[in-house]
């Protein structure tokens, strides 16, 4: 109940991601923000001993398990020095890809695994040491319900940081809100220190762009709630 999606809207469309730039903003002037991550949808190959197949993943900001609440089921999810350059190499899978391509063995935490970007200038795969397994029932909206099966850190780099970095969609993100603050006064702070933003950096930031910030509930299931309620009257006619 306190954690909340946070989108840049643009005429009818009303989910792009927000410039990195801008998730600092509110990371640094929010008050009524606790924590605040965000993600980006990426994929791999693995290359393993049992299979090679393309896994669905995430490339998400080291605190983002922190912010959703999520703890790992064996070793950890991702720490603050795994979003360091050059110590990014680490995976966290979900349950369901280590069962299926490792097993269930436990010994798969601290290996190496083989990932191949889809990144056409990568030619080689990147050795990446698995740090740690969450449970496979992890939603994320995008705006259709996914679940990745593999977490790898989102770098937050120089060039993300410049001043070119906020005419660029980057990040889904989510926030969860400090306990007692009331989800309308956080929307209002929110869209405040972003459009303040605007007004700072009028030549770097999408122009005609607003804000929407949503309960994450709310948007894993509100845009579903027409056709059930379509269905439930359906069942009472037919019932009827």
């Amino acid at each position: 109940e306190r954690l909340v999606m946070v989108w840049k809207t643009k005429e009818a469309i009303d989910f792009y991601p927000l410039p990195v730039p801008e998730v600092l903003d509110i990371e640094n002037q929010a008050r009524c923000v606790e924590e605040i991550g965000g993600l980006d949808r990426d994929g791999f190959t693995l290359i393993g001993s049992r299979t090679t197949e393309w896994v669905d993943a995430f490339r998400v900001t080291v605190n983002l398990f922190n912010v959703l609440g999520v703890h790992a089921t064996h070793g950890r999810t991702l720490v603050p020095e795994d979003g360091l350059p050059g110590r990014e190499r680490v995976a966290v899978l979900s349950d369901s890809l280590w069962r299926r391509a490792f097993g269930a063995d436990p010994g798969v935490i601290g290996r190496r695994i083989q990932l191949k970007s889809e990144d056409s200038r990568v030619t080689e795969p990147t050795l990446y040491e698995v740090v740690g397994i969450v449970a496979s029932d992890i939603e994320l909206f995008y705006p259709t319900r996914l679940r990745g099966e593999l977490f790898v850190p989102r770098v937050v780099s120089a060039a993300d940081r410049s001043e070119s970095a906020r005419s660029m969609p980057t990040l889904f993100t989510i926030a969860r809100i400090r306990p007692a603050v009331r989800m309308a006064d956080a929307a209002a702070e929110i869209r405040s220190v972003l459009a303040t933003s605007t007004r700072q950096h009028p030549a770097a930031s999408i122009p005609g762009t607003g804000t929407r910030v949503v309960l994450l509930q709310e948007e894993l299931v509100g845009r579903t709630r027409p056709a059930f309620a379509l269905l439930a009257v359906a069942a009472g006619v037919l019932l009827l």
